[in-house]
């Protein structure tokens, strides 16, 4: 994001040295369809808008849409690279931010070759708001650390004092448990924990797309 609020793409082969600018090395692409959530991996581009999730070269006037799945009304809440080909991506529903799915996307040929809801119990009546804060394949299972939040205005948010680890089975997908670990923070103490997650969250993705 650029001091203007709009969106530049600067790609880099090494960070060791050198100088890059965005009026000379960027590529512009328009705020208005595209945010800080692209995925990049392997000279490709994905982000999910209207519904659907896209795949995107970059040229040298912005990116060029090669194609497309359906994911009406979801936003993405996490991703895992299971290999160079393969992306696990989690997304949540855009109208309670409540249900979760995982989907297996081969990026080459750009198919859903397994996608799953995965049913979570609600934690409390005052946080209803899904967050995923990472999904890792561990001892041939999937584990997913989740936790729930809740809006206090326009412009803050706290979280619940649990966070959850949910195992499934790596092959089917399959709910197998949940645990809790609970977490006391004071107030102040979780609106930092909140700014910390989510800066650290962005800048992994952003910086180290191939740690995501």
């Amino acid at each position: 994001m650029n001091k203007d609020l709009g969106n530049t793409i600067i790609t880099s082969n090494t960070v060791d040295s050198g100088n890059l600018t965005i009026s000379k090395n960027g590529i512009d692409i328009p705020t208005q369809q595209f945010d800080r959530s692209i995925i990049v991996k392997d000279k490709h581009f994905y982000f999910l808008r209207a519904g659907k999730f896209r795949k995107y070269t970059l040229q040298s006037n912005g990116l060029k849409e090669i194609a497309q799945l359906a994911m009406q009304d979801q936003h993405i809440e996490n991703i895992n690279w299971l290999d160079r080909d393969t992306l696990l991506l989690f997304t949540s529903d855009n109208k309670t931010n409540r249900r979760l799915w995982v989907s297996k996307i081969t990026v080459n040929d750009f198919k859903i070759n397994q996608q799953q809801e995965v049913k979570l119990p609600s934690a409390s009546a005052d946080f209803k708001i899904l967050s995923v804060g990472f999904g890792t394949i561990h001892q041939q299972r999937l584990l997913i650390g989740y936790t729930f939040n809740k809006v206090i205005n326009e412009t803050d948010f706290t979280t619940i004092d649990t966070m959850y680890i949910a195992t499934l089975d790596k092959t089917t997908l399959q709910l197998e448990n949940i645990q809790k670990i609970l977490v006391l923070l004071t107030p102040e103490e979780s609106i930092l924990f909140n700014l910390i997650a989510s800066m650290t969250k962005m800048a992994i993705s952003i910086l180290c797309p191939a740690l995501v």
